[in-house]
């Protein structure tokens, strides 16, 4: 029993050192395990074709999503909320610097990510579905977990 009550002061003492509190959009998004950077190719240059996501976990309990394209710039998203919807599924609302909102539902397969579904709920427009960019038909990529 006692055993018991130290390993559960340990891992209390352990979880309230984590940065990304439970219940916030970091929390959930840690718990679920998507912090961190993810690209198709982590060990090629960061380009247009290989782009890379980086989920951080801000102070605040929000989530900071960037895209990066590499030359081409990249796009900083604020993420407000998430849920997990089961072991393999998350969904994020994220808004840019502009205020454009979306909610973004990504897939976990193991290491691998994919961007199965987004839709801006402000004018209900819809610009992925079932993992297949609407615009031009093609489907989003799985990105692995960068070192």
């Amino acid at each position: 029993m006692r055993g018991i009550l130290i390993a559960g002061a340990a891992t209390a003492s352990l979880m309230a050192a984590l940065p990304a509190a439970a219940g916030t959009p970091a929390g959930t998004m840690a718990e679920f395990g998507l912090i961190g950077e993810w690209s198709k190719a982590c060990a090629s240059p960061v380009s247009e074709a290989n782009t890379r996501s980086i989920f951080e976990a801000l102070p605040d309990g929000t989530a900071r999503l960037t895209l990066s394209f590499g030359t081409a710039g990249e796009i900083v998203y604020t993420v407000t909320k998430a849920r997990i919807l089961s072991r393999q599924l998350i969904v994020i609302s994220e808004t840019n610097a502009s205020g454009q909102p979306a909610d973004v539902t990504i897939a976990m397969d193991g290491r691998r990510t994919r961007v199965i579904a987004s839709r801006d709920p402000s004018i209900n427009q819809t610009f992925i579905a079932a993992g297949v960019l609407l615009s031009s038909g093609r489907e989003t990529n799985w990105e692995t977990r960068c070192p």
